[in-house]
């Protein structure tokens, strides 16, 4: 194979961003909205594929480092399962299913897809609302992302650390419905060491990052203790994170291999005193 004497190459990118801000007052009762959010998306428009790249692997049309997978279509439940249907060499029972894409009844490099999307979410934004009333005030802040997709597998294996839910969710001869494939030694079988769909997951996400609550003493029970202001209040970060993908990871850091610790819950109380 002669190979190209140049790297050629065209991308689209598009896009559209907003901010949205609204505050009022009614008598009694205050209100602040802003609404934020960027949406983008990328697409290779052309690209020097190699020669006879079939068409479900070719990058043009797809995003910047969308991956290629085998694509995961379930768990060989016994051995009557493994024989029924193509599999990588040295298949058994408990191990990742394969699609046989192109139909020759073979599992090899020419089964893998490329992916329409990549780790970086297409949508991005955030909701930041204060409220008040009277002498108490709430404000919150909600983030959250779509469109993006993280490969992640677990270091698991020699000191049997597997996380929880994929201990609970595992085939066993006990267990032959399982939606998870049995242990397994590190990067030894095929079903880790080759990038497959079953351990890619979306990481999108909505985000309570942040949450306040408070209460103003009016001035004129303050003073009464020799104090200008006296506010009083609760906040807390990080309260809650809906990501049905994601759940045993953080969504939103998906840089590096993302084997991160995982986000802590803080909540504080507190007072603000000004003399």
């Amino acid at each position: 194979m002669v190979l190209p004497d140049e790297n050629l190459g065209k991308v689209q990118n598009q896009g559209v961003d907003f901010n949205i801000d609204y505050r009022r007052n009614f008598k009694d009762f205050r209100l602040g909205i802003n609404l934020n959010g960027v949406y983008a998306k990328n697409k290779i428009l052309f690209w020097d594929e190699a020669p006879g790249t079939p068409e479900w692997q070719k990058s043009t049309g797809k995003p910047i480092d969308s991956g290629l997978y085998y694509e995961a279509i379930g768990i060989f439940k016994d051995q009557v399962a493994v024989d029924a249907y193509p599999h990588w060499a040295g298949a058994r029972p408990g191990d990742i299913i394969f699609k046989d894409v192109n139909g020759d009844n073979v599992i090899d490099g020419n089964d893998r897809v490329r992916n329409d999307k990549s780790r970086t979410p297409r949508f991005t934004g955030g909701l930041n609302v204060d409220l008040g009333y009277k002498d108490f005030d709430l404000s919150f802040l909600l983030q959250g992302a779509m469109g993006g997709v993280f490969y992640q597998t677990t270091e698991s294996g020699d000191f049997a650390n597997f996380l929880k839910s994929f201990y609970d969710n595992r085939w066993t001869e006990e267990n032959p419905d399982a939606d998870f494939p049995r242990t397994y030694n590190r990067s030894n079988e095929y079903f880790i060491n080759q990038q497959n769909t079953f351990w890619l997951h979306k990481t999108d996400y909505i985000r309570l990052k942040n949450i306040e609550l408070g209460y103003t003493v009016p001035s004129i029970w303050s003073k009464k203790i020799g104090v200008e202001h006296l506010r009083v209040y609760i906040n807390a970060y990080n309260l809650l994170t809906i990501s049905p993908d994601m759940k045993d990871y953080d969504p939103e850091n998906t840089s590096g291999s993302g084997y991160n610790y995982p986000l802590n819950k803080v909540i504080n109380f507190g007072v603000n005193l000004t003399f």
